[in-house]
């Protein structure tokens, strides 16, 4: 046991050798408004932080994706990442609070990604 800040860390879990990808392009609409992303299907919700992978690409630069716990509207907490160059894969990772219900927020700029893989890391309990 130990403390992230005030919280107390009971165990760090891995999400493992993932099978498939947990969320992919079929499951984000990218229109440039926040929708709800309920996690709580991967990361259980007695999980406090949670590490996640992204990866994205587009045809043209400047798409973006912003992922924030539902219900945050500064910018203290929310990740974005953006693709910098046309047909250059992003890829980050990125530790989010976690919700009591595990229902995190996505925005993905309005247009057509080639493809969004969103996966667990770790989370911690």
């Amino acid at each position: 046991m130990f403390f992230i800040g005030k919280a107390i860390v009971r165990e760090i879990v891995s999400a493992g050798d993932l099978a498939s990808r947990s969320w992919d392009k079929n499951d984000f609409i990218t229109d440039g408004n926040y929708h709800d992303l309920d996690v709580s299907s991967v990361v259980p919700i007695a999980a406090k932080i949670a590490v996640f992978r992204i990866r994205m690409n587009s045809a043209t630069a400047g798409h973006y994706c912003e992922i924030r716990p539902k219900g945050y509207t500064n910018g203290i907490n929310i990740f974005r990442s953006m693709v910098m160059v046309a047909n250059k894969p992003v890829d980050n990772e990125f530790s989010i609070v976690l919700p009591s219900d595990n229902i995190l927020e996505y925005e993905f700029s309005n247009g057509t990604l080639t493809f969004i893989d969103l996966d667990p890391i770790y989370w911690i309990l």
